[in-house]
């Protein structure tokens, strides 16, 4: 079924129209959610329906929204996705992945004070965690 978390915005043949995030849909019998029950019927393992409907650190835009709503997850290996993505828009690479926890962990703290502008401008300053492209921007 349908969940509450618009994916994305899209034009259907000039309809405006939107991207809803996917739940597992439940056999009308047991009321057990039904891709646990198929993945185990091939061997395979069904994906983390925790976070199928939550905004993706590796597709929000990197803006202050995009920002907020991972930091509104409050888990720490999802901001370090963002920030991971923010040193490679920057012309950078991880490359202490370890660094890369550690300088996100006081960004999922609401009111740390530590927000996007503070984050870019970090980043902006080479941490030590990452590699540079001596011509990147």
């Amino acid at each position: 079924g349908l969940g509450d978390y618009v994916v994305a915005d899209f034009d259907y043949f000039g309809m405006p129209s939107k991207a809803w995030c996917l739940v597992p849909a439940r056999d009308a019998e047991t009321g057990e959610p039904m891709p646990p029950a198929v993945a185990s019927a091939f061997g395979g393992h069904g994906p983390n329906y925790a976070y199928l409907c939550l905004p993706d650190p590796s597709k929000v835009p990197l803006t202050e929204a995009g920002f907020i709503e991972i930091r509104n997850q409050r888990k720490v290996w999802r901001m370090a996705t963002l920030a991971r993505r923010v040193v490679e828009h920057l012309g950078g690479k991880v490359s202490d992945r370890q660094g890369l926890q550690k300088f996100a962990t006081p960004y999922v703290r609401h009111p740390s004070g530590h927000g996007w502008a503070e984050m870019v401008s970090q980043i902006a300053g080479h941490p030590e965690w990452a590699t540079w492209h001596h011509h990147a921007a």
